[in-house]
């Protein structure tokens, strides 16, 4: 079994000690899979729809009142990204 570093810390659970790679993305970014919660997750991203300037957008579309298919024909995400998002930014509210 392939063990990662130390310092990597599963996004979902906060486990370290039980996190190993787990393949690449589609992009060649390192995924990690955690064997405590098991779930994937990267460390790092090259999609724009998780860094605070999409986020802040996503607020903004938001309050305007837009659906989540008239949010993703005026941002160019898939539809599937936007509910991700969405759903995320629940998460964080609480």
């Amino acid at each position: 079994m392939l063990q990662s570093k130390k310092n990597t810390i599963c996004q979902f659970c906060g486990s370290g000690a039980l996190v190993r790679k787990h393949g690449k993305s589609r992009a060649g970014i390192q995924r990690f899979w955690c064997s405590f919660c098991s779930r994937t997750f990267q460390n790092d991203y090259i999609y724009t729809g998780w860094e605070q300037q999409a986020k802040t957008m996503m607020v903004d579309f938001l309050s305007q009142g837009l659906s989540t298919d008239e949010i993703s024909k005026k941002s160019g995400w898939p539809a599937r990204r936007v509910k991700k998002m969405i759903s995320s930014l629940k998460l964080n509210e609480d």
